[in-house]
């Protein structure tokens, strides 16, 4: 993943067997996102935090929860 790229947020696959997929929040589930910057690092270790333009805002999310959809 990089700058530029669109991607969709996705749920995440649990982290432990008993723990099923996590969702990325109700507001982006299934909505699509331009990639502005990231991967920046966080204590979770899931996949960094970007920074995505997504519903005409940027937010950052984690990128375990993103999947590219097209590559810039």
């Amino acid at each position: 993943m990089k700058p530029g790229d669109l991607i969709k947020f996705v749920p995440a696959p649990g982290r432990w067997k008993s723990e099923g997929p996590r969702c990325p929040g109700k507001e982006i589930v299934g909505k699509f996102g331009t990639v502005i910057s990231g991967p920046f690092e966080d204590s979770h270790e899931w996949g960094g935090v970007w920074y995505v333009h997504c519903l005409d805002r940027t937010i950052s999310h984690w990128g375990d929860f993103m999947e590219v959809v097209s590559e810039s």
